[in-house]
């Protein structure tokens, strides 16, 4: 079910059927909500001063899309019995054995590093490049940016394209998800996940 918030935004929903583990799956859902909130002062305020909201938007989309991305690698290691119907059991065995050695670091880019390998996503390169991309502007929650990434400011960075890549990308990714990767319609111990902004795959 759509929500529409007071400024005309309908935002929508996608399966959780997809997730592994509940609590992962109820952080996410709180994720959101503070990403809704986020999205209401944004629409509240002067376009110049939405501008100050860009970074922590693009901040909680890599967050939401990290979590997402590490719940199926946590899936795939643990879920042994269960297995993941889409994968054939080779790759599957393949995937796991990466997770499994790389558990202890399973961060954003190791995880997207592994997926690409075995091109989980049936996708062409430039997309776990938007990943990656996507990773780097998490990254830059590090203020002092020792490693000199560029645009070196910030104001150049957190802008209006940034944002819009973030939503395009996340909402891909979290319907494949719920398309490829779904545990089945009897897995709705999670909520449905709201997103805040309106569709633009529909």
């Amino acid at each position: 079910m759509q929500r529409t918030s007071p400024h005309k935004r309908e935002g929508f929903e996608v399966s959780s059927s997809f997730i592994g583990e509940f609590k992962s799956g109820d952080n996410i859902v709180y994720n959101l909500a503070i990403l809704e909130a986020l999205y209401d002062a944004y629409d509240s305020i002067t376009p110049h001063r939405r501008a100050f909201l860009t970074k922590p938007i693009v901040f909680q989309i890599a967050c939401v899309v990290e979590a997402v991305l590490v719940d199926l690698a946590l899936r795939i290691l643990q879920h042994t019995r269960e297995g993941v119907d889409s994968l054939p059991p080779s790759k599957l065995a393949a995937i796991r054995r990466k997770v499994e050695r790389s558990q202890e670091h399973l961060g954003f880019r190791r995880v997207i590093s592994i997926f690409e390998e075995f091109n989980l996503f049936n996708e062409d390169p430039s997309f776990y490049s938007r990943l990656v991309e996507l990773s780097k502007l998490r990254n830059r929650v590090h203020i002092s940016n020792r490693k000199r990434m560029e645009p070196l400011n910030e104001g150049q960075l957190f802008r209006g394209a940034a944002k819009l890549e973030a939503e395009k990308l996340c909402e891909e990714l979290v319907r494949k998800f719920a398309k490829d990767f779904s545990r089945g319609r009897y897995f709705t111990y999670v909520e449905p996940l709201g997103f805040p902004w309106d569709a633009h795959c529909d």
